[in-house]
């Protein structure tokens, strides 16, 4: 749907579904977006600090983890190990699924 269609699709009497252009980019995103789905730019200053709070804690965890496995190489191989476990048991539900469905 254009956004002169989703303009005209309205309800008469109600408000329109009109999009937001992205500043950045100039890609149309729905009207509760809070970001663009183009480039990623935030439109709500305070989903924008949520985001930014998420990658400090994210980036102090990291940091945490990587002070951890200096300490500890072998445990850092034994989780490698795990996630590649892990990976390859979700690939063969998702062939079996495949052949099933």
């Amino acid at each position: 749907m254009d956004e002169l269609e989703a303009k005209n699709n309205g309800p008469s009497g109600t408000t329109a579904y009109v999009p937001i252009a992205c500043s950045r980019c100039g890609k149309n995103n729905s009207p509760d977006a809070k970001c663009c789905n183009g480039c990623v730019l935030a439109f709500d200053l305070e989903y924008a600090a949520e985001v930014d709070q998420r990658k400090e804690d994210m980036k102090d965890k990291m940091d945490r983890l990587s002070t951890e496995f200096a300490k500890s190489p072998e445990v850092l191989d034994m989780l490698l190990k795990a996630l590649e476990t892990l990976k390859n048991s979700q690939r063969n539900k998702s062939s079996s699924a495949e052949v099933l469905g």
